[in-house]
């Protein structure tokens, strides 16, 4: 398979050294993936294929994007896309996981979104459509593919260091019980494996934000 024509471009024109460095970031142009500060320039990786939310493996030499099959709403199940691989220095891609709807909810990959390398390198968190109110977070294993249901909620982020590394920070919607009734959406900490959690204290607050910062400053600064 030949080079999309953007990196070859930058290949042919960057040094030795810079043509095998990782890439430092990865953002999205119209559909393509490009990488950014490569050789001092940017280069498209992908062609404009309907590419969103691309994330970089931390040792530079991975993305992993998002590929919009058919555009919707997830809620409505009328959205559809694929989790694919792509290889930085070639610009080689796989899809890893297909748009597989499914009526258990838990297993549902109709739409994911965001992906998010974990750090132990061997997998990645993707959200994914599922109840009409909450998201659901999945493990997809590297490089076979096999994944599997985490947690329900909405994926913040990673806890990049400290002694919770590797943990998901992830945002779930509640509901208060009398007398003060209505929906908040506190923040948990949530094992990679989902079996267990507990409330970033503060974050089912109206300042939940700043709480969740808080508590990142104190545990992984």
């Amino acid at each position: 398979m030949s080079l999309p024509l953007g990196l070859a471009a930058c290949l042919a024109a960057a040094t030795p050294t810079a043509a095998a460095r990782p890439a430092d970031s990865v953002i999205e142009q119209g559909g393509a993936v490009v990488l950014q500060e490569r050789g001092g320039r940017d280069c498209a990786l992908t062609e404009a294929q309907g590419f969103v939310d691309p994330a970089l493996s931390h040792d530079g030499k991975t993305v992993a994007a998002i590929k919009v099959e058919r555009a919707g709403e997830p809620q409505t199940g009328e959205a559809r896309s694929a989790l694919w691989l792509i290889d930085v220095q070639t610009g080689a891609a796989r899809e890893l996981v297909a748009s597989a709807p499914a009526e258990d909810l838990r297993r549902n990959l109709a739409a994911m979104w965001q992906p998010e390398f974990a750090l132990d390198g061997k997998g990645l968190y993707v959200g994914a459509d599922a109840w009409t109110t909450s998201s659901a977070i999945h493990r997809v294993d590297l490089p076979s593919g096999a994944h599997r249901f985490v947690t329900d909620g909405e994926k913040l982020g990673v806890v990049p260091r400290g002694k919770y590394a590797g943990y998901l920070l992830v945002q779930k919607h509640k509901y208060r019980g009398a007398p003060k009734f209505g929906s908040y959406n506190p923040v948990y900490l949530v094992r990679p494996d989902g079996k267990w959690s507990r409330l970033i204290p503060g974050s089912d607050k109206d300042d939940g934000e700043t709480s969740v910062d808080v508590w990142l400053k104190r545990n992984a600064g």
